[in-house]
């Protein structure tokens, strides 16, 4: 030991390999997460590719819309914020630097 320097108590020394073995973990919980996340996105496809499941969804969507008869490109969406002053200012603000309208 070096002169003059104080050994650290054993209560505060980490074991050997524990940066090692808290990679390991950090590793192993990482990949099965990774693994669930493809598994659950297959899942809520019913096992279509993503491609499928596109042209699935943009059909079904297509139908309810004649089934219900919504004109989508007509929908406006209602302006919630238009009574909030502090809201309004800044859209203000954000057109007056851009320019926008």
């Amino acid at each position: 030991m070096a002169e003059g320097k104080i050994s650290r108590p054993e209560s505060l020394k980490f074991p050997k390999h524990a940066l090692g073995k808290t990679a390991a973990m950090f590793g192993v919980v990482g990949v099965f997460g990774a693994w669930f996340k493809v598994w659950h996105a297959n899942y809520l496809r019913c096992g279509l590719s993503k491609d499928e499941w596109q042209n699935y969804d943009e059909e079904f969507k297509r139908k309810e819309d004649e089934r219900w008869n919504i004109d989508r490109p007509t929908l406006t969406h209602p302006d919630y914020y238009k009574d909030v002053t502090f809201v309004q200012k800044a859209r203000n603000l954000w057109k007056s630097l851009t320019g926008g309208t």
